[in-house]
């Protein structure tokens, strides 16, 4: 826990887990979940473990494994969390041990069980992004999921490794680690893609800032997207290797 104020921090440990945390979501001021590499952990206000989500390794549709990568809060309230070998696990709201959606599996139809990120648009569907089978997008109403932008891109293996996503009014952009297509800005409703060579090829991470900035975190540093050029431009005050990028209530 950072004070930038004071320029202070302190360790906060983390006793079911190890040192690699994945990521952070602040639900309230009495609730934050972390996902890291062994479990997922949710703590109080007090920075204390409040509860400890189990694997059942005995019941199909469950977790299988403890590896969390990614969390999302949805529309209702609900979190979702990505998992590097067992698929999207679901917490409805106020229920932090209920699990009650998880896919995973080989068909083509599954999201994959190597789950890097998922964000929700303002219609309350998911768009989910994994290294193995590339962007879907998950409907709740329907529980359909349906691969992004299509059946034979798709296939053919273009958005595969998918390493970073941001939901931007009509477009989810999405970013990939050395693909052939690194960076794509797709339109939620028609589907159209475009791709931007000038985001380069490893990007790790996407954030879309309040007063409508778009930034890129790469392992070459951080990127800027320069609207009136339609393309992104390497800022210099950052060159190395970018995994996340988060606004704070100030605007840095």
């Amino acid at each position: 826990e950072v004070n930038p104020a004071h320029r202070q921090y302190r360790k906060i440990d983390l006793p079911h887990s190890n040192d690699y945390v994945r990521d952070i979501h602040v639900v309230g001021y009495d609730e934050i979940w972390v996902a890291t590499e062994s479990c997922l952990e949710i703590l109080d206000g007090n920075m204390q473990v409040s509860t400890l989500p189990q694997a059942d390794h005995d019941i199909p549709y469950t977790l299988q494994r403890n590896a969390f990568y990614c969390l999302c809060k949805d529309n209702e309230g609900g979190m979702w969390a990505g998992t590097y070998f067992s698929g999207v696990f679901y917490s409805r709201a106020g229920n932090s041990t209920s699990v009650r959606r998880y896919y995973a599996g080989s068909d083509k139809r599954q999201s994959g069980r190597y789950i890097r990120e998922i964000v929700t648009d303002k219609e309350g569907n998911l768009w989910i992004g994994s290294e193995s089978k590339g962007l879907f997008r998950f409907h709740p109403s329907s529980e359909e999921i349906e691969p992004i932008p299509g059946r034979e891109l798709y296939e053919n293996g273009l958005y595969s490794n998918v390493h970073g996503l941001c939901c931007d009014g009509d477009y989810i952009w999405a970013g990939t680690y050395e693909q052939t297509r690194t960076l794509t800005r797709i339109h939620r409703r028609t589907l159209a893609s475009k791709s931007y060579p000038s985001a380069g090829k490893e990007i790790y991470t996407i954030c879309k800032t309040a007063y409508g900035n778009l930034w890129l975190g790469t392992t070459s540093g951080l990127k800027r997207y320069d609207p009136a050029a339609d393309r992104f431009i390497a800022d210099t005050a950052i060159r190395n290797p970018i995994h996340h990028l988060k606004e704070d209530s100030s605007g840095n």
